[in-house]
């Protein structure tokens, strides 16, 4: 949950940068290209779903290592005759 309010917080504050960055624009500062804004649209948009991608993996992570144990399910043995180990 505290992940999700983080990424809140960061939309809002890009999104009042955005704005801010228009009254610049109007005070006669250089504006740009549309082609230039539609790249950086995109460029943004991208960062932004690489963000989650990578909280989410390591949300993920962490809740396999706090479910496990820390151990490896895949290499534990289950014969009641061997030892159980991780590799």
């Amino acid at each position: 949950m505290a992940g999700i309010s983080v990424l809140v917080l960061c939309l809002l504050l890009s999104a009042t940068g955005c704005s801010a960055g228009k009254a610049a624009a109007r005070a006669g500062s250089v504006t740009l290209q549309p082609w230039l804004v539609g790249l950086s649209a995109v460029v943004g948009f991208l960062l932004i779903v690489f963000i989650i991608m990578i909280a989410k993996r390591l949300l993920k992570k962490k809740r396999e290592d706090e479910d496990g144990w820390g151990y490896n399910k895949s290499a534990m043995v289950t014969d009641s005759e061997s030892k159980i180990t991780s590799l």
